[in-house]
């Protein structure tokens, strides 16, 4: 998963409307990359801007963590952080190479705290 522009990867964490991701994972389980598992209990109300599903691992000697991030209006953020000794966490601007495993766990743990939940009312 990427942000691209001009036909290039973009060093950039990729933003996607939070109603856009259901499509995107049954487009991941058509084309064998994910493994089609029944969905996650989601939460019923959408989650404040800042609120995360996390996969948490390890970079070497440093603690890591998949996050999809809701952000403002809608959006969620699906980027790597890292937290580096005496600075904390920090977001790391680049396309995420990690193991389908990693976004599902993260996919899974966002949708239980509402933050793929859509603003909009039930039709």
């Amino acid at each position: 998963m990427a942000a691209w522009r001009g036909g290039q990867i973009d060093r950039v964490a990729p933003v996607v409307d939070a109603k856009d991701v259901a499509s995107l994972l049954q487009k991941a389980v058509e084309n064998e990359v994910l493994d089609p598992s029944p969905a996650p209990e989601a939460a019923a109300a959408a989650a404040d801007p800042g609120t995360f599903g996390g996969s948490p691992g390890r970079t070497g000697e440093l603690q890591d963590e998949l996050r999809v991030e809701r952000l403002e209006d809608g959006q969620v953020r699906i980027a790597r952080w890292i937290m580096r000794p005496n600075r904390g966490w920090q977001l790391q601007e680049a396309p995420v190479m990690l193991p389908a495993k990693r976004f599902t766990q993260a996919l899974e743990s966002a949708a239980r705290r509402g933050v793929l939940a859509s603003d909009s009312p039930a039709e």
